[in-house]
């Protein structure tokens, strides 16, 4: 729908009127016809597995859609599949599976595939708590798009550090998701996930260990975490994983896993 941008400057007693005009112009730039900003794209990854099958296709090419859609991207879904069809047919042949297809759907609708090996999931996880504040208030957190470059920092900063993974919150200091995994926290039998509201991914693992386990979903808190059971974190492609140990930034222990 329609938007509307406020921009303005404070004017006190010395200030000339045509500088400070002229830096309401400079403060408005961004929303220039030839803006540098670039509207992020949608990601899909999925894995391919060994008999050539993606076990949630239709509900990653349906998030996918519902996104497109959201943020007024074209999206040819015939082509999409044909793509990841194209994947699957190269990476049988060559004897690649399984795999890892990595659908990108850029913002003018242009849509490319790449892939990887899957790699091997470590058996536990070590997390780290930390990352960027995540806004709640920001509607593309419902969405996996492009917009990665300050998870990707953090989470290879992490992984420096001897972590698997970042655990982030936001600014009410409450646990999201993690920079490639989702987050279940087991408190007093049962399980929980932080809601869509709090500022995360609608994830298809965190989806469907919600309806296996009979989840729920609630805010958490640092201190939840802390009183934690159990907690588990994981991805369409690699599955969950228990949590060994949670860390501060700074590498003091917040909790581990009873043994």
């Amino acid at each position: 729908g329609p938007a509307r941008v406020g921009l303005g400057g404070g004017v006190v007693a010395d200030s000339v009127i045509g500088d400070e005009w002229a830096e309401v112009g400079i403060k408005g730039q961004f929303l220039a016809a030839d803006s540098t900003l670039e509207r992020p794209g949608l990601i899909e990854t999925m894995g391919l597995g060994m008999a050539g099958e993606i076990p949630w296709l239709e509900r990653h090419l349906a998030r996918l859609a519902a996104s497109a859609r959201a943020l007024g991207i074209p999206l040819d879904d015939r082509l999409a599949r044909d793509m990841i069809e194209e994947q699957r047919a190269v990476r049988a042949a060559r004897g690649e599976m399984p795999w890892v297809v990595r659908l990108v759907l850029a913002a003018d609708g242009t849509l490319s595939v790449t892939g990887r090996p899957p790699g091997v999931p470590p058996p536990e996880l070590r997390v780290c708590l930390g990352g960027p504040v995540m806004d709640r208030r920001d509607g593309l957190l419902r969405h996996k798009t492009t917009r990665r470059a300050s998870l990707d920092q953090a989470l290879a900063a992490a992984r420096a550090a001897g972590c698997d993974d970042v655990l982030l919150r936001n600014g009410l200091g409450r646990v999201t998701e993690g920079t490639v995994r989702a987050v279940l926290v087991r408190l007093a039998g049962r399980w929980y996930a932080p809601p869509l509201t709090e500022g995360l991914l609608p994830s298809l693992w965190r989806e469907t260990e919600l309806a296996r386990l009979g989840g729920r979903e609630r805010p958490l808190t640092l201190e939840d975490l802390q009183g934690a059971e159990a907690i588990r974190m994981g991805n369409g492609v690699q599955g969950g994983r228990p949590v060994r140990r949670l860390e501060d930034a700074d590498g003091t222990l917040l909790w581990e896993a009873p043994t």
